[in-house]
């Protein structure tokens, strides 16, 4: 093994500057946790090969946003591919690489169904993922309607994070089931 190239991989992997040329490294369009303009944050960041809850929620936002993921469960191919098509028709700042970050969540968010009671749709279901992260003593069917259980559920998490309590999954609930680590409830 060449102990030359490996430190100058290295180095130009750093972004690094050699002689006088810089190396430039390939940028990331979303890979922050913070946006500007947003009190909001930090945001988790969602990559390939991330499997979790808030990758079930992304898949199903993705889904209501007409960016079909076959079967919600892991952050793979096609839901990079989903992610990057987003970013492309929301023009994400900094392009389109298929990570999530702060500025794709806010993109989604901002652009999700309504989500309100009584309300039936995949957002609704990406609701139910997030609600369920969250032990409070029984888990919500993911049907993508928001009835009792899924209103009371969401009342009981605003409640128990000093949110208003509104049985409205507003911007703030939304990030607040995002982007906190889940636990069992009291």
């Amino acid at each position: 093994m060449n102990i030359r190239r490996v430190a100058v991989a290295g180095l130009a992997a750093a972004g690094v500057t050699l002689g006088a040329a810089t190396v430039a490294t390939p940028a990331s369009a979303d890979t922050s946790p913070y946006a500007e303009g947003t009190t909001l944050g930090p945001w988790p960041v969602l990559k390939r090969p991330v499997k979790n809850e808030n990758v079930r929620a992304l898949q199903w936002f993705l889904n209501c946003l007409g960016h079909k993921v076959d079967k919600p469960s892991n952050f793979g191919p096609a839901t990079q591919d989903r992610v990057r098509r987003l970013q492309q028709t929301h023009r994400i700042p900094g392009g389109a690489d298929g990570n999530v970050g702060a500025y794709t969540w806010m993109a989604v968010l901002g652009k999700a169904s309504p989500m309100g009671y009584k309300q039936r749709n995949d957002c609704v279901s990406a609701l139910q993922v997030l609600l369920n992260k969250w032990d409070y003593g029984h888990d919500l069917a993911i049907d993508g309607a928001h009835g009792d259980n899924t209103r009371t559920k969401l009342r009981r998490f605003q409640h128990g994070h000093g949110l208003p309590v509104t049985g409205h999954p507003d911007t703030n609930t939304l990030y607040k089931l995002i982007a906190t680590r889940p636990h069992v409830a009291k």
